[in-house]
């Protein structure tokens, strides 16, 4: 018996032989040919069955990774952007220290704008960290995302703690008798 798959353009993709059922040693046969046929067919279903196993484990053990991959691919990018964003920061306050560029409100208030934005996304990262870590994957920059974004809300806090102590220095200033 032979079974045959065959593609679209005619190329033989699986071809199976079978030999007829024979006798054995005390001459009995070891299964009625209508049986070989049945155990082939089921044979074909387990196998097939064992391919689609084998198919969706490894498609979900895939897109899994892939998701932990994309997690780590997004850290990084806000890990370089903060990078980018506390290098600038610092030119700016080098270039003010040695007099090149004053250290203006309007540059403050740039960088407050930039540091406030670069947190907006850490909700929505945090929500994907959570996500990899309960599938058991552990970004590798894990701690370096959070390093940074505890780096931001300090900044930020620090920067606020600035404003509100520049307006009560004003607002004490404005209400001198000189």
């Amino acid at each position: 018996m032979t079974a045959t798959g065959m593609l679209k353009n005619g190329r033989t993709i699986l071809e199976v032989q079978r030999e007829p059922p024979c006798a054995s040693t005390s001459g009995y046969y070891f299964a009625p040919k209508e049986m070989v046929m049945e155990t082939e067919m089921l044979e074909l279903r387990i196998a097939r069955e064992s391919v689609q196993d084998f198919h969706d484990n490894l498609m979900q053990a895939h897109a899994e990774a892939m998701d932990c991959l994309e997690c780590e691919e997004l850290l990084d990018k806000g890990i370089s952007a903060y990078k980018w964003l506390s290098q600038a920061e610092a030119t700016l306050r080098e270039g003010a220290a040695r007099g090149i560029c004053p250290f203006t409100d309007k540059l403050r208030q740039a960088l407050e704008t930039l540091y406030y934005f670069w947190l907006d996304p850490c909700k929505y990262a945090e929500e994907r960290i959570a996500a990899a870590l309960e599938k058991g994957y552990n970004p590798d920059n894990l701690q370096e995302f959070r390093d940074c974004c505890e780096r931001v809300r300090a900044w930020i806090e620090e920067n606020e703690w600035r404003k509100r102590t520049r307006a009560t220095s004003r607002r004490l200033a404005n209400s001198e008798p000189w």
